[in-house]
């Protein structure tokens, strides 16, 4: 039963953002007291029971088709700051500034209030189809359409993302994966999106909360990622999710869900109206969109696959993957495409040539397209085009190595040929009406090597991560295509290879210059945040290299739970057998810094009463100092501990123990398993007390 989840996965929400009028709802869900709990407090439910009910409900649902009305409302100001916190994470994924300017844009130009209208088609083997239209409002608070149109669409074999404004043809992405069409919102989302969060949670043996309240409701309650999701069940309308609520790692609320159902087919239950809001860091109401179902079909016995299909204009412009996750096929939907004899005997303007390997014979099956246009002006000089529409001037070689490509304007283009087993390369000002162009395709480069990681001096090989090959230079005028940088996962012994990289590339100086000559082609090579550059000189053909992962010691992880690290690189006159079946406080302190005297200080003076109850403590200096200072200050203050300092690289000690700030505590059992940090001298007693406790 639990996997039909993954059957029936629906919408998360994309770029929709809330409506007309603006509440401050109080918390719903969370600040319920203990008094509103059933009376007896069992819990006769567990998270499996609830989880199992919940996806029943749903499984009854065979194919469904609705419409939803979307009324959006944004506060600009406060969008203002998710948006510039969304581009910092676009930019960290590598987009380029361009797009994140235009993405910037695009988002600043969204009205504050809008609608949307989606017509939804779906049914249990996880087909889609949601066709959306949508305008902005009036000042007399009339609709008025843009007459813009948009479907997503997954029927089992292809997804299709469709967009069209005004009379245009439009356009189209294709791939072969659901994710294109499946991620968007509607309203019975809610049950699926709990669904999901709470399987998995359950499936990691995670704890889910759960408490009866006495309207017979359940309340459950679980962390799911940087999460904490709060969710009210309701065993009377099927197991639906009527509320839910997340908060962040501080408990502040992000976003809350609530919908109104009603039980439209004998034992369904379906949204018909509810809203979504989203707040702030500072608590305030940031985006909110209320809904209203209708027209809702349920299990209709004249269903037909068809639904799923996507029904566009001739003409439109499509981006085919289906054929190619990295290189897509690019055509206008409707026309039929041109063979080699077909151009070159048509009349019409084109370039075509063929294409070989080193050793002559034709390579097909290789892609040609237009990467830039060069134009006379009335002076008589040049002036060059680039644009990412020229990507529909394309062809690729036939079984005999030949290409022809058809063209708008006369002018001298650059050609871009991207192999599968060949470099890619530029072939640059090639006239219009050039037929028997010669392209000889290079085996290029290759780039080696292993990733690994540094753990207790040595290097240890990372297996099962991806590495990135990506062209440093990103030049308009001598990039190869974000197609022909590569990805890879590294083997169990942390190895990785690229093959077939472009060693060679044209300087974009050179672009007006008659007689050129090629440069080194450089290449990045990554592994998260850390990175080698690789440039292919004269000849070089083969390069191998290491990527050395460092932590980031900027961010000491916890120590929660793990043994008490060894006092490798710290001078100590002390080991951890001294404290045998003793709790030992450690304590990174710095003699230069008031707080941290003042801990040593006030640890002296709670000396007995720590032995007392078996605890050992250790002090280590955590900066460099000199020793006769700090050996004075010692004997000056009758400090009585084991006083250690760091002989080696401070940053590292400093992770490896955790230490965020100083003075830092540690404390830990008598087996030395850490169980607190971070705690303050005044909490001491309290926590060891409940330490002993355990």
């Amino acid at each position: 039963m639990l996997a039909e989840s993954t059957k029936f996965r629906l919408f998360k929400l994309f770029i929709i953002i809330p409506l007309l009028w603006i509440t401050n709802p109080e918390k719903l869900i969370a600040a319920e007291s203990r008094d509103e709990f059933a009376a007896d407090s069992k819990i006769a439910r567990s998270a499996e029971f609830l989880l199992n009910e919940m996806q029943e409900h749903r499984s009854k649902v065979k194919n469904l088709q609705y419409v939803v009305e979307n009324n959006i409302w944004r506060d600009a100001a406060k969008e203002k700051d998710m948006i510039e916190d969304q581009i910092k994470k676009m930019r960290e994924r590598g987009i380029s500034e361009r797009q994140l300017e235009r993405w910037r844009r695009t988002m600043s130009q969204v009205p504050e209030s809008r609608y949307q209208i989606l017509k939804c088609t779906m049914d249990n083997a996880g087909h889609v189809k949601i066709e959306m239209t949508s305008g902005t409002y009036d000042l007399s608070g009339k609709k008025v359409p843009n007459d813009d149109k948009h479907v997503w669409a997954w029927n089992g074999v292809s997804a299709t993302d469709f967009s069209q404004r005004h009379e245009s043809p439009g356009s189209a992405t294709i791939k072969d994966t659901p994710r294109i069409a499946t991620t968007y919102w509607h309203p019975w989302r809610n049950n699926a999106v709990t669904c999901k969060f709470l399987e998995e949670t359950i499936d990691a043996g995670r704890q889910v909360s759960i408490d009866e309240l006495n309207d017979g409701t359940f309340r459950i309650s679980f962390d799911y990622k940087t999460s904490r999701i709060v969710a009210i069940i309701d065993p009377s309308q099927g197991y639906t999710c009527s509320i839910e609520e997340k908060y962040d790692k501080q408990g502040k609320l992000r976003d809350r869900d609530t919908a109104k159902y009603e039980e439209v087919v004998e034992g369904i239950w379906f949204p018909l109206s509810g809203q979504t809001e989203w707040y702030a860091v500072d608590g305030s109401l940031r985006s909110k969109f209320i809904f209203k179902s209708s027209q809702i079909k349920i299990n209709d016995p004249y269903f037909d696959e068809s639904y799923f299909d996507v029904n566009m204009p001739k003409g439109a412009y499509v981006r085919d993957y289906t054929h190619s996750a990295e290189q897509p096929e690019i055509y206008h939907y409707g026309e039929p495409r041109k063979n080699y004899d077909e151009i070159v005997q048509s009349g019409s303007k084109f370039v075509a040539g063929s294409v070989t390997d080193e050793n002559g014979s034709p390579v097909p099956g290789v892609r040609v397209e237009v990467c830039g246009h060069k134009k006379a002006r009335a002076d008589g000089r040049f002036y060059w085009t680039f644009s990412g529409s020229f990507d529909i001037f394309n062809a690729v070689t036939d079984s005999e190595g030949r290409f022809a490509i058809e063209l708008k304007e006369d002018g001298f283009y650059n050609l871009r040929f991207s192999p599968e087993n060949h470099a890619a390369i530029m072939v640059y000002d090639v006239p219009v009406g050039k037929r028997d162009l010669k392209v000889i395709l290079p085996e290029g480069g290759t780039i080696s090597g292993r990733v690994v990681r540094i753990e207790d001096g040595r290097k240890v090989p990372i297996p099962s991560v991806e590495v990135k090959a990506e062209q440093s230079d990103r030049s308009t005028y001598s990039h190869l295509g974000f197609n022909r940088d590569r990805k890879t996962i590294t083997d169990s012994q942390g190895r990785f290879q690229f093959n077939h990289l472009r060693t060679k590339m044209r300087s974009p100086e050179t672009r007006t210059s008659e007689q050129w000559q090629y440069s080194p082609r450089a290449w990045t090579i990554s592994y998260e945040k850390t990175s080698r550059t690789v440039v292919f000189y004269e000849n070089a053909k083969t390069e191998d290299i290491e990527l050395v992962v460092e932590p980031d010691y900027t961010n000491p992880v916890s120590l929660i739970d793990e043994p008490l690290p060894g006092f490798e690189n710290i001078k100590i006159n002390f080991n951890q057998e001294q404290a045998k079946d003793r709790r030992i406080l450690v304590c990174f302190w710095d003699m230069n810094q008031r707080p941290s005297r003042n801990c040593i200080l006030e640890l002296v003076k709670q000396r007995k009463e720590l032995e007392e109850k078996d605890v050992a403590i250790v002090l280590i200096q955590a900066s460099e100092i000199n020793e006769n200072k700090l050996n004075e200050w010692i004997k000056n203050n009758e400090i009585p501990f084991p006083i250690g300092t760091i002989r080696g690289d401070e940053e590292k000690i400093h992770f490896n123990w955790g230490v965020r700030s100083l003075p830092w505590l540690i404390l830990t059992d008598k087996g030395h398993i850490v169980r607190d940090e971070g705690l303050s001298i005044n909490e001491l007693e309290e926590r060891i007390t409940t330490l002993r406790k355990k």
